[in-house]
């Protein structure tokens, strides 16, 4: 099976979930509007933005360039690898900066006051 499809397939809503209540992002929303929300982002480019009927909406869906559509998932499946990557090397520069103030902390535990006597 086509990855395409395995994500698609995996956009299914089941029944008994229609309904319910799901957290995502902290937030409270309804399982068929975030349904509703992935699939929209994933046909977005490729249907109408607001079909006149349901049966001219199914027939934009069912007549999308399967072509395109693969295209469309690989470039999103890169960007977000792309992005996660980032926020990685982001994640690792900031763990390896210093505190300002515990640098300076330690340069005066260093510092002494007064003439020393050379050897």
């Amino acid at each position: 099976m086509l990855e395409y499809q395995k994500e698609l397939l995996a956009l299914r809503l089941k029944e008994e979930d229609v309904g319910e209540h799901i957290m995502l992002a902290e937030v409270t929303m309804w399982s068929h509007i975030h349904f509703h929300n992935q699939l929209k982002m994933v046909l977005q480019d490729l249907t109408m933005p607001a079909p006149p009927n349901w049966n001219t909406f199914l027939n934009e869906i069912k007549d999308v360039n399967v072509d395109i559509l693969q295209d469309k998932v690989k470039r999103e499946k890169e960007k977000k690898e792309a992005e996660r990557a980032q926020n990685i090397r982001i994640a690792c520069l900031e763990s390896r900066q210093h505190n300002p103030v515990e640098v300076l902390h330690l340069q005066m535990q260093q510092t002494t006051l007064g003439a020393t006597a050379p050897t």
